[in-house]
């Protein structure tokens, strides 16, 4: 009985959570001009990049969104880079071959094996591997789709054609 007076008495009541104020992460002041060395630095460094996106502008040259987007067109446009992804919310591009120095490395690599070289199976055409489908729509498939069928049409569609209810052409 004492046992359970004593713990009881012990007990305090619990104390009321507080709530934390969360991380707070500073703020990144970023170039929204590109000045000359600005400039400089994206025409010497950037087509150097493995990888080239808008996102890794900002971060390592320290420039607003904006400003990347448009490096990243001047510098598509003098042939620097190669577009390799384009969707409306990000652009990805990668160095040009031709651009790049043949090293002695990469000169001994594709002497021994030249498919190094080969990103895409052209077995196919379109490049498309062979057991892989493509679900990007085209219109030549889906020309050939409707021109392949009897009339015209497909299977299962129906073929409608526009009455004008005053009889006139």
């Amino acid at each position: 009985m004492a046992k359970a007076v004593a713990a009881a008495s012990g007990h305090k009541a619990a104390k009321k959570k507080k709530w934390s104020k969360g991380k707070v992460r500073d703020k990144s002041n970023n170039h929204v001009i590109c000045d000359k060395p600005t400039f400089d630095k994206i025409f010497k460094e950037v087509p150097t990049y493995k990888m080239i996106s808008q996102s890794v502008l900002i971060d390592r040259m320290k420039i607003n969104g904006s400003l990347a987007r448009v490096a990243i067109q001047h510098l598509e446009r003098e042939g620097l880079i190669k577009r390799i992804v384009h969707h409306r919310g990000q652009l990805v591009y990668i160095i040009r071959e031709e651009s790049l120095p043949v090293d002695d490395f990469t000169q001994q690599s594709t002497e021994r094996n030249p498919s190094r070289l080969t990103t895409r199976n052209t077995s196919q055409p379109g490049g498309i591997p062979a057991g892989r489908q493509s679900y990007r729509a085209s219109p030549s498939r889906s020309t050939a789709m409707l021109s392949s069928q009897p009339g015209g049409v497909s299977p299962g569609r129906q073929q409608y054609t526009a009455v004008n209810p005053a009889g006139r052409q």
